[in-house]
């Protein structure tokens, strides 16, 4: 319902702040995300629904999720292209092995209505090729060797404490990593304290997921060839979810394992409902109690690392064509930007090379290919 949707919402935002407030910026993956989540709901439907999905929409929200991210449109088209042939796998399946085939066939033309128009236009333009590579091959030949990041290094509860400094980078919550690395938060003596805290929630968050998967597993097994409309429901959530977590890989540091989590929270919630439900089991209210539980938790812990992330910004920047606040070690922004006004005309254009792309706006000069920053 609308309250449910309200509450998801607001826990994307919240973990997604939590783990790199920077990472609001990079609007491609949340219009990713979103086509994903429509295209789930539409291959599902809302509890209790009888009447087929609506499998031409449903493939048209993953082709959106391809164009934006195609790993996440990728994934989870295969496997809702496996649940349709799976004998019962969703709520209304086929009967018959030519019906689930029609099925799939309908999901795959809603994905070309808005895949194919832009492979069209790449190949009139003579890209084609380097489409392919840069959306299939690319990712596992070029990006996994230079930026992948392990899953499995969080799960290695044997080395807990291990996850400190450098190490941790990849797995913290960025404005508490900040935080302690910049030695602003109370107490010096509690400086181990507070590095064990943030692992032992960089764990858990890791561990979650795989806990959501032994419980799916173990789900489908004590209900086996007797499931009812609500176990394929989940288990297809499970399943469908499971094909947009997988995008967070190769590089799954908790950025990216965060952008998807909130498809893995709904799913651990429903399978704790599921399986406490029975004589002494949970109510809805319960459930709708652990959901705003939940959501409440992450806007206090958002709420609170907020403010004292941006208590550090104490440092002002008054340029030409802006005034920023920022933290004191970025002070130095000031000097590249007057050296950048004194030795190049206001025409001239100038490449930074990295992430840094903020300097084109605060310098005024930009550089004529329009992908400018690299990543």
């Amino acid at each position: 319902g609308a309250r449910r949707a309200g509450l998801f919402g607001l826990c994307l935002l919240c973990l997604k702040f939590a783990a790199w407030p920077a990472l609001t910026a990079y609007c491609y993956w949340d219009l990713a995300f979103t086509a994903a989540c429509l295209g789930i709901l539409s291959m599902i439907g809302p509890e209790g629904a009888r009447e087929r999905p609506p499998l031409a929409r449903a493939g048209y929200f993953m082709g959106l999720a391809f164009l934006f991210k195609q790993n996440v449109g990728l994934y989870l088209a295969g496997v809702a292209s496996v649940l349709l042939l799976v004998p019962s796998g969703l709520p209304g399946a086929a009967p018959r092995l030519r019906g689930r085939l029609r099925d799939v066939a309908r999901l795959g033309a809603g994905m070309a209505i808005v895949v194919v128009p832009p492979v069209l236009y790449f190949a009139a333009q003579g890209l084609l090729d380097e489409l392919i590579w840069s959306a299939f091959a690319r990712p596992l030949l070029g990006y996994l060797p230079t930026s992948g990041i392990s899953f499995w290094e969080p799960l290695a509860w044997w080395e807990l404490g291990s996850l400190e400094g450098d190490r941790a980078l990849s797995y913290f919550l960025m404005p508490y990593y900040t935080l302690l690395y910049q030695g602003v938060l109370p107490g010096a003596a509690l400086e181990s304290t507070y590095w064990l805290v943030g692992e032992l929630v960089a764990r858990l968050l890791y561990t979650s997921v795989i806990v959501a998967g032994i419980a799916t597993l173990a789900l489908a097994a004590r209900r086996w060839q007797r499931y009812q409309e609500r176990d394929r429901r989940l288990l297809a959530l499970a399943a469908l979810s499971a094909a947009v977590g997988a995008s967070a890989l190769p590089r799954a540091d908790l950025a990216h394992l965060i952008s998807v989590y909130p498809l893995i929270l709904l799913v651990l919630i429903q399978l704790w409902a599921r399986w406490v439900d029975g004589p002494a089991g949970v109510t809805r209210t319960g459930i709708r109690r652990a959901e705003l539980a939940t959501v409440l938790l992450g806007v206090a812990l958002v709420a609170g690392l907020t403010l004292v992330h941006q208590n550090q910004r104490s440092y002002r920047l008054d340029l030409p064509g802006a005034r920023v606040w920022v933290s004191p070690e970025y002070s130095y922004l000031e000097t590249v930007v007057r050296h950048v006004a004194e030795t190049l005309d206001p025409t001239d254009r100038f490449f930074v090379y990295g992430s840094e792309a903020h300097l084109y706006f605060l310098t005024g000069r930009f550089y004529p290919w329009p992908n400018s920053q690299l990543y």
